[in-house]
């Protein structure tokens, strides 16, 4: 036995594997990142960005096909609350499953220990401060529920005093820009660090597109980093996934004698009915990115460098808009007639809507993901003069 662990679940329709993914799942200790929660409890949190639940039999859904545990540090899990969290929760203990990646403000984060051939495991899961990350700013302004933090610093000090109990130490990560081929070099350096901290593997996804992976070396150990796995059953409503959305790997783990003995990357593609999402396993040379060509600029810092910059400077125009939408600015984005109506609100009804634009202000500002890349376009605008 070993330890499978697979992308992005959220869903409205029941979740069909082939059958040799059902064995793969059933025959190991199993992980999926629950993106939203159950439907049908609690409301809608101020955010920016859609609101996600999913169909409440999903969870019994997930377990049939034989996954143990589910990770819940992600930016949808809070969508609806804390009553829906705690819902979430509820239901997963009721199918004699566990979580990782939610807690109360009462009690710590769960770990999940294990023990697999001789190997202590010990398994972590946190997700970048977004809507609903139990952080110590929400923590002091009263939250009592949330998801794990990766940028707090409980989050680095529970992987400090949970390293001398494993032999391995892992952290599943939900974090990072969405659709496209290259982490950001603030995460790739956050990463190491917590690899520097005592983690021996981190698994990452949210971006919803597979990324490579690399190896990293610590001074007594090697690490693996798999940026992202891409969506593993991303099934909603009016979203039309695109094909790099519908195509992802899961990585198998494998144990012996304390330590890692050898990993398998696993490659699948997701078929969309109008009653159940099919999940089939492949080749990699049947889907449509390739490892080797994502690997690559992580192994050459001139290429990686110009990807990122073009990456920054192509994203950072939608957080430009988004300023100008929160802060009620005329925008290049929009037709004149639109900007007038803007300023007659600005002038005569700007109290309207308010709560919506502090959020999509506080969107901008504190989610890592945005910050970062904000602060890539300008500094290299500021030392070229292009942006």
């Amino acid at each position: 036995m070993g330890i499978f662990i697979c992308g992005d679940v959220v869903s409205d329709k029941r979740i069909e594997v082939c059958p040799e993914l059902a064995q793969l799942i059933s025959a190991n200790l199993s992980f999926c990142n629950l993106e939203a929660p159950i439907s049908g409890v609690g409301e809608p949190i101020t955010k920016a960005g859609p609101h996600m639940c999913q169909d409440s039999e999903i969870i019994t859904n997930l377990s049939n096909l034989g996954f143990d545990v589910f990770c819940l540090a992600n930016n949808h899990i809070f969508d609806y609350g804390a009553s829906a969290l705690q819902g979430t929760m509820e239901a997963i203990t009721k199918c004699n499953k566990s979580y990782i990646g939610a807690y109360s403000a009462l009690t710590p984060p769960p770990n999940y220990l294990t023990q697999i051939d001789g190997t202590r495991i010990g398994i972590v899961n946190a997700g970048e401060s977004q809507f609903g990350a139990l952080d110590s700013v929400n923590a002091f302004l009263g939250a009592q529920s949330g998801y794990v933090d990766l940028f707090d610093e409980a989050f680095v000090r529970n992987i400090v005093e949970l390293r001398p109990k494993v032999d391995v130490l892992i952290a599943i990560l939900h974090a990072g820009l969405e659709n496209v081929d290259l982490p950001l070099p603030q995460f790739r350096r956050f990463y190491k660090f917590l690899c520097d901290m005592g983690v021996d593997i981190i698994v990452g996804h949210h971006p919803h597109w597979a990324q490579g992976y690399e190896r990293y070396h610590t001074r007594d150990k090697e690490c693996l980093i798999f940026y992202s796995l891409g969506n593993f059953a991303f099934c909603m409503p009016h979203h039309t996934p695109d094909k790099r959305e519908q195509e992802s790997f899961s990585v198998l783990l494998e144990f012996a004698n304390g330590g890692l003995r050898d990993f398998r990357l696993c490659f699948h593609k997701l078929a969309v009915g109008a009653q159940s999402c099919q999940i089939r396993m492949c080749e990699e040379r049947e889907v449509g990115f390739s490892l080797e060509a994502l690997n690559a600029p992580l192994l050459n810092a001139q290429h990686y460098e110009q990807a990122i910059l073009s990456i920054a400077k192509k994203h950072f125009k939608d957080y430009r808009f988004y300023y100008d939408l929160a802060l009620l600015a005329p925008s290049k984005q929009l037709s004149l007639l639109s900007n007038l109506k803007t300023l007659l609100k600005n002038w005569l009804f700007s109290h309207r809507g308010l709560a919506a634009r502090q959020a999509l202000l506080l969107h901008n500002i504190h989610i890592p993901t945005h910050r970062f890349v904000q602060e890539i376009a300008l500094k290299a605008a500021i030392s070229s003069h292009t942006l």
